[in-house]
């Protein structure tokens, strides 16, 4: 996983005249028995994690009602107003190359009271914990929270540690010696996971990140319903395309639309989608939901030409949608196999990293998000959240599929998913002309 910590923040509404004190108190009685459900985050001896508390004036964030209005625009939620200062984006990569000495907190959480409403946010290092586990640490902080408020014993709605599964359960008993052939077959299967010797070579000393403009785009139901069946023309008998494939195929012509006038590709460049799919449950044998260790695959689909990706609509939409579809299934008991033993097979996985076109490329990089039950499940005693968002993410290329906000406090009946898409600021223009991406999608947070 990429050596960064990630956050996560959900957004509640509360009365103007209830008791901070109570909450904070409640807040981190839940944190303190979650944090006994899962050792690796305070019980190792070497992690710690930690709690802040934050009051933050309309100057500094917006009024919840302001959020709402604005279907909680991430620009205006930086990751240093919501989270801790050790956790935001200047400290990545995450330090740690002396394993030797105690390094940086493994992870922390931060609550923040604005007019109106709250902001409960963790932040994690991505080598402890996928968006998934995120996921299980919500929903248990707030079911022990919530017995907490209600005076019940936290202990009496939880699991027994026994029934959380160790973080070795995607590992090997024994280091494999693996042949030049195998080792050379398992390269080839998973590009995108480098296997380094040592730390990689620094970027140019010229190099200078781009400026990234970040946003939330909208899918309406309905238009998901229509790009979803153009996306499903010609299926073979058997054959089907989720939503999530169509969202990935008029994305990732969106995508190199965009970038072209910038980068202006020859059309035979190389591109194909890269995108995260969830192993749990691929693996051939259960595990826990509240299993929160690292578990996300990055498959790539096979590749197409630029001119291929921006082809005609109505032929080439399947084509794509279809090519999403057969990476995600590519995704089995024995890829999850054949992966754990590569990465065992590694010298030191202290320098693996993601092999990706992270800055100015030309691929559809993806990932899911949109499966959580966050506003569902997450009621700390106060209600469950109105939005959840990665604050403000600065990452060119790629995009986060969000969960439905469909049922929501006020969304609309045609609400259907949201996607939150970062490009370089010239590119992000281009996306905002794209006439056929608007067919699907509109820009949420304008005016603000």
């Amino acid at each position: 996983m990429p050596k960064l910590y990630v956050p996560m923040i959900e957004i509640f509404e509360l009365p103007q005249d209830v008791s901070k004190a109570s909450i904070v108190r409640g807040l981190a009685t839940g944190l303190e028995r979650t944090l006994a459900d899962y050792p690796i985050l305070s019980e190792t001896g070497r992690s710690h994690f930690t709690l802040h508390i934050k009051d933050a004036s309309p100057k500094h964030i917006p009024a919840f009602p302001v959020l709402d209005k604005h279907d909680f625009p991430v620009h205006l939620l930086d990751a240093p107003k919501i989270l801790p200062e050790q956790f935001v984006s200047r400290h990545f990569p995450v330090p740690g190359s002396d394993i030797s000495v105690i390094g940086p907190a493994v992870g922390g959480a931060q609550i923040t009271f604005i007019e109106c409403g709250i902001i409960i946010g963790l932040a994690i290092t991505h080598q402890v914990c996928d968006g998934p586990g995120f996921e299980s640490l919500f929903t248990a902080w707030a079911t022990y929270t919530a017995a907490a408020a209600n005076g019940d014993s936290p202990n009496g709605c939880a699991a027994s540690r026994s029934e959380i599964p160790s973080r070795s359960i995607l590992s090997l008993e024994n280091k494999p010696k693996l042949t030049a052939e195998e080792l050379e077959r398992l390269s080839a299967k998973f590009p995108i996971m480098k296997l380094r010797d040592g730390p990689p070579a620094p970027p140019p000393a010229d190099f200078k990140m781009p400026v990234v403009k970040t946003r939330i785009w909208h899918f309406p139901k309905s238009k998901l319903q229509l790009l979803k069946a153009q996306c499903s023309a010609g299926l073979e008998p058997g054959t089907w395309i989720s939503t999530y494939d169509a969202i990935l195929s008029i994305m990732w012509r969106a995508t190199v639309r965009a970038k072209s006038r910038l980068l202006k590709p020859d059309p035979a460049t190389p591109s194909k989608a890269v995108h995260a799919v969830n192993g749990r449950g691929r693996t051939g044998f259960p595990i826990s939901d509240r299993y929160i260790g690292t578990a996300i695959t990055m498959p790539q689909s096979k590749t197409f030409t630029i001119s291929e990706v921006l082809g005609d609509l109505e032929t080439t939409l399947p084509v794509l949608a279809q090519a999403v579809r057969e990476s995600t299934n590519s995704v089995n008991p024995e890829y999850m196999s054949d992966l754990i033993k590569y990465a065992a097979g590694s010298s030191n996985l202290q320098w693996s990293e993601l092999d990706m076109h992270w800055v100015l490329g030309l691929d559809c990089m993806a990932f899911d998000w949109h499966t959580m039950k966050s506003y569902e499940n997450h009621d700390f005693g106060f209600g469950t959240p109105a939005a959840l968002r990665w604050p403000h993410p600065n990452f060119e290329g790629f995009f986060f599929v969000l969960p439905s906000r469909a049922g929501v406090r006020n969304a609309g009946e045609d609400e259907g998913i949201e996607v939150c898409f970062g490009l370089e600021e010239t590119c992000y223009a281009q996306l905002e002309k794209d006439r056929e991406f608007a067919r699907y999608a509109e820009q949420r947070g304008l005016g603000v």
